[in-house]
């Protein structure tokens, strides 16, 4: 394979790729760059490896897989402005993310992943308010093992995706381009506003037309004020409002968006036990493996630059700054509820629900609906290649 000629420009190609310090995958990685970053092409270095320079990062410089890149032609766009959220997120300490967030992209093709996310799901309009907001995480985290007994029996005492505390009325914005869908059940009063969000597989993944197809996964929000700001199957991008952020059930106190993550098909070991019709995605003309089972664990699906303010102010506000974010073995013996198996920020810990109390499963075993780190590649490896998608219903 001749090396790509200097001077020329590429994109990536694949939903996250990392760029080494040197050619090959046992050197460090200096960032992981999402779908769509314009690199500038120096030097090709032993056909597969090409040395490359970050566009948006001028002083970045290092070596990217040849085969995950798409050379480009035309001019590379200006860059974007800084927004509220990278100004703060630019005053964080640098941190590395665990290697199962490269693990799980690196399933991301099997699992019919949709590009990294590249928006937050709530406008951040002041650096301040980036500073200020505070996150309950997915998981066994501080606020379910608290009030378990009340709210998460269901779940096995275990919360199914992010709160992010913020007012009423905060807009809300699709994380990725995708499909509005309206009426999809996820939470269990019926008087809560939703919307979902059903994912575009990256832009290189096209019909014979030339439309977009699409993915695996289904970003639900809940707890919404203003839910039909957007049309069933209404196609939106990355960042497009999409409505405002309300209380459960409209109930006027607790105001925050719930954000969960769904697959269409997903693990065929998991047990699995039917959810009602309602409960399927209509559009969706395969067997819906997962349906309304098993909520993954949405920090993993994020750009790492997002994942890691979130877990920044994960760390930094805990739960309403009175506790840490995750309780800790000390806190679980002094409420003699058992021993939690280790389960950190980045566990997937997916799971079906009614799963009997996970504070209590020792060892929590991925048969039992939850996944750590230590199982992932294993558990993915389960999985059958996710087949793309076409958007049929919106011709």
């Amino acid at each position: 394979m001749p090396a790509l000629p200097v001077t020329e420009y590429a994109t990536v190609a694949v939903p996250v790729l990392n760029l080494r310090e040197q050619p090959g995958t046992t050197f460090r990685i200096l960032q992981r760059l999402p779908a769509g970053t314009w690199l500038a092409l120096l030097q090709g270095v032993d056909a597969d490896w090409v040395q490359v320079r970050v566009l948006d990062h001028a002083d970045l410089t290092g070596y990217v897989a040849r085969a995950f890149i798409t050379p480009q032609t035309d001019t590379p766009p200006a860059p974007a402005p800084d927004t509220p959220l990278t100004e703060y997120s630019a005053t964080l300490p640098p941190r590395d993310l665990p290697e199962v967030y490269d693990t799980f992209w690196q399933y991301g093709a099997r699992l019919g992943l949709p590009p990294a996310f590249a928006s937050l799901p709530v406008a951040i309009p002041t650096a301040a308010a980036a500073e200020k907001l505070w996150v309950n995480g997915f998981g066994p985290n501080y606020f379910a093992f608290l009030y378990w007994t009340g709210w998460y029996t269901r779940t096995g005492g275990m919360h199914g995706g992010f709160d992010f505390m913020v007012k009423q009325n905060t807009p809300l914005l699709a994380v990725s381009d995708g499909v509005i869908v309206q009426g999809w059940r996820f939470i269990r009063s019926p008087a809560d506003r939703t919307v979902a969000l059903w994912c575009f597989l990256p832009p290189t993944h096209r019909d014979s037309a030339g439309r977009r197809l699409l993915s695996n996964v289904l970003v639900a929000y809940a707890h919404m004020n203003d839910n039909r700001r957007r049309e069933h199957l209404e196609v939106v991008r990355a960042g497009d409002e999409i409505g405002t952020s309300g209380t459960p059930a409209g109930s006027g106190s607790n105001a925050h968006l719930h954000l969960e993550v769904h697959l269409l098909e997903g693990d065929p070991v998991l047990p699995f036990a039917r959810q009602p019709e309602a409960r399927l995605l209509r559009e969706y003309d395969r067997r819906q493996l997962q349906n309304n089972n098993t909520p993954w664990n949405p920090l993993l699906f994020f750009q790492p630059a997002l994942v890691q303010y979130l877990l920044h102010q994960h760390e930094l506000h805990g739960h309403a700054r009175k506790a840490p974010g995750y309780p800790t073995p000390a806190m679980l013996r002094q409420a003699g509820v058992g021993r939690l198996a280790p389960l950190e920020a980045f566990t997937l810990a997916y799971y079906r629900y009614g799963m009997p109390v996970v504070w209590n499963n020792v060892p929590l075993t991925p048969d039992r609906g939850a996944v750590t780190a230590a199982h992932l590649a294993q558990r993915l490896a389960l999985f059958q290649p996710f087949v793309p998608y076409p958007a049929h219903f919106l011709a």
